[in-house]
């Protein structure tokens, strides 16, 4: 049985060159070499520029972009210009609201968590955080404004109301009263909230304090912003139409949002979760309380028995708004005096090539305009691998750069834009995208240089090949966000969504270079790996 076994394994691989030798496909795999096999590794030019990218879609993201972001090069130029990221939000009505009994604010705070990781101890045995997801300088101040929106932010789309609405980065928004506004940077110690209880006038010794310390159960930072008292009183309190609140519709339609806005010319971006964020107004009320009697006897209003039912006593209380309807940003771009400037002017200008994220830019490109596919075609040649390679201007681009870019067939008419062929047929893994370091660990935190990053378009060249009617088509290369990947419930959707959120940008070497150039290998370049059939 064993020796059948064996026979019959040589004669499968024996039969199965055959068929290669007589049968010639392109299949995308590497194949081992023999006699009757040559593999070649062909390198051909690319042309590619930058293009900037008008708008994004930023609707309802798990994270919301707010600061100030203008990254320089080893000789301190901006490297993309100024980019700055405003945020418009809806408020969540809570279920009930009531401020019962003569209210009196005491503060009014948006409190919005930072992305923060726990680094054990410090002194006194309080606990250390790391401010994770922020780009630029840190230790730089720029102006943050709140104010009150005053544009209606539609759930459904006005035009066609079976569809969710869709907002762009691109978009302005109007506002009303200002709430705050005041130099800010990013504090990894502000953990704590300090509520001065301005109305509270104690009776028991049990309250005899004006002070309120406030933090969360893990200590964790969050921005604090002290909004307008007298807004909140007179729109909030005071107000006597309470209908305002029995409804989030009716709520939206009296309080449209807040509109948070950053002015300056450096400093950091941050990715906010505003779904965590809250509004939060601090107050004092009265609550009719009954004294009681016996070994907890208290005399609530001083008036020297204990009897006394209704008495109206002053109460700590917090009213909480939260972020959970419609969220938005807005981003604005000046390229002025920026490295990238030039590049966006003139598609000739190709030596480098830069992509940033969160409205910034991509690189369309044309990967075969020097492949002759036709003699391709003619030699029938069997495609083991093509790859197109970026490698990474490391001085210029530091190592803040996207940990992933993604390409993309691109459809610059119709804006169209759709999935390549080989993220949905080898999955994303094989098709690439990922960069590449010289530890090559996988590990953001611990690259010491970025070096490149490597694109598969195997299949996609050979369906090329096979169907000579086709023409290839455009590619772009755009900053990575998870909602770039083909959705896997609906394989027929195979339209690139263009949300795009992060503001990490790379400068890539591109193609107008000449072999006597010090940076000629550097060039971007497409490869392709083949197999021909010995004559």
């Amino acid at each position: 049985m064993k020796n059948f076994l064996k026979y019959l394994t040589i004669i499968f691989v024996i039969v199965s060159i055959v068929a290669c030798e007589t049968d010639f496909e392109n299949i995308g795999a590497t194949l081992v070499d023999n006699d009757n096999f040559n593999t070649n590794k062909a390198t051909y030019e690319v042309f590619a520029y930058t293009k900037d990218v008008e708008k994004s879609r930023v609707e309802n993201l798990g994270v919301n972009s707010l600061g100030i972001y203008n990254p320089k090069d080893q000789n301190k130029n901006s490297k993309y210009g100024i980019f700055r990221a405003n945020v418009a939000t809806q408020l969540s009505v809570p279920a009930s609201v009531d401020f019962g009994l003569n209210p009196t604010i005491d503060a009014v705070v948006l409190d919005i968590p930072y992305s923060a990781t726990n680094d054990g101890t410090g002194e006194n045995n309080k606990p250390k955080f790391i401010l994770n997801n922020i780009y630029g300088n840190q230790e730089i101040e720029f102006l943050l404004r709140v104010s009150r929106l005053n544009t209606f932010l539609n759930t459904l789309d006005p035009e066609d109301p079976t569809k969710p609405k869709k907002y762009y980065s691109n978009r302005t928004y109007n506002k009303l009263e200002e709430l705050f506004a005041g130099n800010f940077k990013p504090n990894k110690n502000d953990t704590v909230l300090y509520v001065l209880r301005a109305g509270f006038e104690p009776t028991i010794e049990s309250l005899d304090f004006n002070y309120d310390t406030i933090k969360k159960s893990d200590n964790a930072p969050s921005i604090k912003l002290p909004l307008d008292h007298d807004f909140f009183r007179t729109n909030f309190v005071e107000n006597t139409d309470t209908s305002i609140f029995e409804s989030q519709e009716l709520f939206t339609q009296f309080f449209n949002g807040l509109l948070l806005e950053s002015e300056g010319d450096d400093g950091s971006v941050m990715l906010l979760s505003f779904v965590a964020a809250t509004l939060n107004i601090y107050y004092t009320n009265d609550v009719l309380t009954d004294e009681t009697v016996g070994e907890n006897a208290v005399d609530l209003n001083g008036d020297g028995d204990t009897t006394d039912e209704d008495v109206p006593v002053k109460t700590k209380q917090t009213m909480t708004f939260g972020f959970n309807g419609v969220r938005t940003n807005a981003f604005e771009r000046d390229y002025s005096g920026s490295v990238i400037e030039s590049a966006l002017d003139n598609i000739d200008e190709n030596k480098k090539l830069y992509v940033q994220g969160a409205q910034g830019s991509l690189i369309s490109l044309d990967a075969f305009n020097t492949v002759d596919l036709a003699t391709i075609r003619a030699e029938n040649w069997l495609i083991n691998e093509a790859n197109l390679v970026f490698n990474i201007d490391q001085d210029a681009s530091g190592k803040t750069v996207p940990t992933r870019l993604f390409l993309y067939k691109l459809d610059e008419e119709n804006n169209e834009n759709t999935q390549i062929l080989d993220i949905l047929t080898e999955g994303e893994a094989i098709y690439d995208g990922n960069l590449q370091n010289d530890g090559d660990d996988g590990d953001d935190t611990t690259i010491e240089q970025p070096l490149k990053y490597r694109f598969r378009i195997t299949d996609y060249l050979a369906e090329i090949l096979k169907n000579e009617d086709e023409t290839p088509v455009k590619f772009g290369i755009k900053a990575f966000h998870i909602t770039d990947l083909p959705n896997l419930e609906n394989p027929a959707d195979i339209i690139v969504k263009n949300f795009s959120w992060n503001p990490r940008g790379v400068i890539l070497y591109g193609n107008d270079y000449l072999e006597t150039d010090a940076d000629y290998d550097k060039r971007l370049k497409l490869e392709i790996f083949y197999t021909k059939l010995n004559e």
